[in-house]
């Protein structure tokens, strides 16, 4: 298992993100298992097979990401575009 932190704040270059997701994408596809902490609920759940949502520290929501994505809360409240 590989913990990843990822923080894509404005301090973190572009390409450094881009380049931490592709070696995440490498990793899973060789089947390793991987716990991603992000702040980026787009990019995580890109990513992910399952995916947990967290507010103030509690769990609120959770299930297969490709469901999270579509899910109209999940939309509204963390993916902007509601």
């Amino acid at each position: 298992m590989l913990y990843y932190y990822a923080h894509s704040g404005h301090k973190v270059g572009l390409e450094r993100v881009r380049r931490g997701v592709a070696i995440i994408k490498k990793l899973k596809e060789e089947g390793i298992t991987i716990l991603l902490v992000e702040q980026n609920v787009h990019l995580a759940l890109s990513i992910a097979d399952y995916g947990y949502i967290l507010e103030n520290g509690k769990i609120v929501d959770e299930g297969e990401a490709k469901k999270l994505e579509e899910d109209p809360r999940v939309i509204e409240a963390y993916l902007g575009l509601g």
